[in-house]
Formats: C-alpha cells, structure tokens, sequence
C-alpha cells in the first residue's frame, strides 16, 4: 500500500508512520509531502491513500481535498484521511459531507480510531 502523508511538523508524521506500520504490517509505503505543492509531484496512480493536515502551510485542507478531487486522472478518486485539532471539526465534517471517500481524525491521534477511518474507506 502506497500512502502519501502531506505534513510540514516531522513528530506527527513519524506518528503516522508508526501507526501505519502497526497496522500494516508489511508492505506498507509511505512518502512525506510538507504541503500542497510538494504534494502534486507525488501524486500517481499508485496512491492508495492520503493522509493530509488540514492546515497546511500553503493550503488549507478544503482546498487540498478540492485540488484532489478536481484531478483529471485516477489520483482524483484516492481515499484521504484529514487530520486536525478539535478547534477545526466542523470545517472537517463540512469537507467530509461534500466529498466522497473523505474521513477526518483529531489530534491526538491513535490507532483505534485510524483503523476505524480505514475500514470506513474500505482500506481494512
């Protein structure tokens, strides 16, 4: 499994990535995109998931998941997870509601409910 982290604060990716490989235990892969920008040239047909920071240093997470999503290749259907504070819920549930295959986690993250949101896309 190919999974994209967009994330520019390094503890929380490392995070991520331990939780990943608890629950992937083999053949998971994941690349670290620091915002939008560096995101786009990572994207491909191999992205089984997203993991993105709703407040990104150069996009904001409607904007990031509006970007994916308006994709004219398969990139635009990959699932994403949204990750934020509690203070950004209802901007999470408004991305959610309006976009297909979009799930949100809040911080502090932990791995019950990242397996939740990845049987909800149907990647468990």
């Amino acid at each position: 499994m190919d999974i994209l982290i967009v994330n520019d604060y390094g503890i929380l990716v490392n995070n991520i990535q331990k939780l990943l490989n608890e629950i992937y235990t083999y053949n998971c892969y994941t690349f670290v995109a620091h915002g939008k920008k560096e995101s786009i040239g990572m994207m491909n047909n191999n992205t089984n998931l997203i993991i993105a920071d709703y407040s990104l240093p150069d996009s904001s997470g409607y904007d990031f998941v509006n970007y994916v999503r308006h994709r004219n290749n398969n990139i635009k259907d990959t699932p994403i997870i949204l990750i934020s504070l509690d203070d950004n819920e209802d901007k999470l549930k408004e991305v959610c509601n309006k976009y297909d295959n979009v799930e949100y986690l809040l911080k502090p993250l932990n791995i019950e409910d990242l397996k939740n949101a990845l049987i909800s896309l149907n990647l468990l």
